[in-house]
């Protein structure tokens, strides 16, 4: 599948990127060189694969849901952090 000019845009438009010029021609070839990958993948043989809900079958080994302190590493990287624990914003009102 080839793509034009104007559904390069299309796409930029939608991601709400800005696309250099410049770069257009490269940007293009690449996302064709993708849509002919996934186009590959869709054709693959996949009749005598049984559908599954997971990539990996079987259990999955969970460990315990217990809080753990934060190491100092990681506290420096943290934009806030408060005693041994990481503060989040809050993004649900």
């Amino acid at each position: 599948m080839s793509l034009d000019n104007e559904q390069l845009a299309r796409l930029a438009s939608l991601a709400r990127l800005e696309i250099d010029p410049a770069e257009s021609e490269r940007l293009r070839t690449e996302m064709e060189k993708m849509v002919e990958l996934a186009g590959k993948v869709t054709a693959a043989a996949t009749d005598s694969s049984p559908p599954i809900a997971h990539v990996q079958q079987g259990d999955q080994p969970l460990r315990p849901d217990d809080p753990q302190p934060v190491t100092d590493n990681l506290s420096r990287l943290a934009a806030e952090a408060d005693a041994d624990m990481v503060v989040v914003p809050r993004v649900v009102e």
